[in-house]
């Protein structure tokens, strides 16, 4: 029996399709196999695709502050689109007021964390969780 060959559509379609701790793995392969590290990369990904989901979810189209529709794209910091609302002058981002404002956690890892909220995880099993699934090391003061 042949084996098929992959495209490279397809590739980029079943990597389209992984959950971020497995798309973090094979980037990690290949970081390490090709001796390059892609650390900023993979957090500019992670940035702009926090940034599109909360653009289909309608997050921060007007000013959190005074609530105006009065507002204009002002420049991007780290890949991070910036607003500046005409009425108040406030400056603020899709980010701003969200439990994702100054986060570097993928969308995928949040949803679990949420998960495991809802479902009344212990903070021991969602740490468990956080370091097997997700590569986590959970730092104690």
């Amino acid at each position: 029996m042949t084996k098929k060959e992959l495209d490279f559509d397809e590739v980029i379609s079943y990597f389209e399709k992984l959950p971020f701790n497995k798309f973090r793995e094979v980037v990690e392969h290949y970081s390490t196999y090709t001796k390059t590290n892609f650390e900023s990369e993979l957090e500019d990904m992670v940035t702009l695709n926090l940034q599109q989901r909360l653009q289909k979810l309608n997050i921060n189209t007007s000013c959190p502050k005074c609530n105006s529709n009065n507002i204009i794209k002002y420049g991007k910091k780290k890949r991070t689109q910036r607003y500046r609302c005409n009425d108040c002058n406030i400056l603020f981002t899709i980010f701003t007021g969200t439990i994702l404002e100054k986060t570097k956690w993928h969308w995928d890892i949040w949803i679990a964390v949420l998960n495991m909220v809802v479902n009344s995880f212990s903070l021991k099993q969602m740490e468990n969780v956080l370091e097997k699934e997700y590569g986590f090391m959970v730092v104690r003061g």
